[in-house]
């Protein structure tokens, strides 16, 4: 909360901070794979790692996941070399970004994968999220936005002062999507994955700036009265 007074607003400008937040449950899962394979040449380990990528592409297709879903995010052809310096070795590679609009399906697509991809697949992380945010940002920005108006009005009151329409306003937002993939270790062998939703939340900052004006009928006369309200100090700011 800040309140500055000036020559051209004698009653000062009052910005405060609103918060607000609101939170939905995960509709959609956004799963990071991979695939890769290392061979003696550049050649063999492209043909393997190309052969592994189709085979995953296919599965994605099987358990209904449309094209537009996946992307292809990095690909990769690397050489590696022994403790001489002498090249061993070539590493090839693809990750894909898959999104899962189908929620329910995200355990049964993780097993096929890695069923499918064996040693040359990676199952990377898989964040959860909201197919449509808008409603949810929404929300959140219209809690925001009330409890900025509230306290503006009530520091407001406390000075015997009135609120113009906001002058300025300024946004801060972040949405928090849970991030899990959890196996079910029993000796060496993994079992099933367990991938747990959750909820998504969504936070909004808002700092909105008011004019302070005289009440109605009142005439404008010196910033003495907002430097003597409640919380202000010489400078006519919220201490």
């Amino acid at each position: 909360m800040r309140l500055d007074v000036t020559d051209q607003h004698k009653y000062g400008r009052l910005s405060v901070a609103g918060y607000g937040s609101a939170s939905a449950l995960a509709d959609m899962a956004c799963l990071t794979t991979a695939v890769e394979a290392r061979k003696t040449s550049a050649q063999n380990a492209l043909a393997e790692s190309t052969a592994t990528a189709n085979a995953l592409l296919k599965v994605l297709e099987g358990q209904g996941v449309c094209d537009r879903d996946v992307r292809t995010e990095r690909a990769w052809i690397n050489p590696e070399y022994d403790h001489t310096g002498k090249r061993s070795s070539y590493t090839s590679g693809k990750t894909f970004s898959v999104d899962i609009r189908n929620i329910a399906a995200t355990r049964s697509v993780i097993e096929e994968l890695t069923s499918v991809t064996g040693n040359s697949g990676r199952i990377l992380g898989i964040v959860f999220g909201v197919s449509d945010d808008s409603l949810l940002r929404q929300e959140a920005h219209s809690v925001a936005y009330q409890d900025a108006c509230l306290k503006a009005k009530q520091f407001a009151s406390r000075c015997g002062l009135e609120l113009s329409s906001p002058v300025s306003i300024h946004e801060n937002e972040e949405i928090l999507r849970p991030s899990r993939l959890d196996y079910v270790v029993i000796g060496e062998r993994k079992l099933s994955p367990e991938v747990a939703p959750g909820r998504i939340d969504c936070r909004v900052k808002l700092t909105v700036v008011y004019i302070l004006c005289p009440p109605v009928g009142e005439p404008l006369s010196s910033s003495s009265k907002v430097n003597n309200c409640w919380g202000c100090g010489p400078e006519g700011r919220f201490g």
